[in-house]
């Protein structure tokens, strides 16, 4: 499995900030890097700090790109992973 980044915008740094009781300033420097101009969730070994076994631990709090997965629109123009994702997933796939 390769990994990726969790990039998180203003608003989602924000709000985890809030949720922690931090600044964004410290959520930032405690829990983000930045790659190609843009803030993402740091972790050596996951693709998320967050994930705690096989589950997230912020999700009330969690952020876009965790929120609109999978409905990314790499993934609904793509006829397979549409039909896979529509076969599992809570929410609902258009045309």
């Amino acid at each position: 499995m390769s990994h990726g980044h969790v990039y998180v915008t203003t608003k989602d740094r924000l709000l985890l900030a809030e949720h922690f009781g931090l600044t964004e300033t410290q959520f930032r420097k405690q829990y983000c890097g930045k790659r190609h101009g843009e803030y993402h969730l740091k972790d050596p070994e996951h693709d998320c700090c967050f994930l705690k076994d096989k589950s997230c631990s912020v999700y009330d709090f969690r952020p876009t790109q965790c929120r609109t997965w999978p409905f990314w629109p790499e993934n609904m123009h793509n006829g397979k992973l549409k039909a896979n994702f529509a076969s599992h997933c809570q929410g609902r796939v258009t045309k």
